[in-house]
């Protein structure tokens, strides 16, 4: 009937209860007042990732790794 799982999954949904799970959605975004992953006092080209692969002399067969307190 279905060609494929994820058609058959939604087609046992009526639209209006698709149609409430997206206002849902949406309306919980809304509604968030802000994300308080980052701190606001800092623009996003303030935090820095920095990589330590092949490239940078990491051991190739490193299977564990720490950081101690000082950093």
């Amino acid at each position: 009937m279905f060609k494929s799982k994820a058609k058959a999954r939604f087609a046992r949904h009526s639209p209006s209860s698709l149609r409430r799970l997206a206002w849902f959605c949406c309306l919980s975004i809304l509604t968030v007042p802000q994300a308080f992953a980052l701190d606001s006092h800092f623009r996003i080209g303030d935090y820095r990732h920095d990589v330590w692969g092949a490239k940078e002399g990491a051991p190739a067969m490193t299977t564990a790794m720490t950081q101690t307190s000082d950093g």
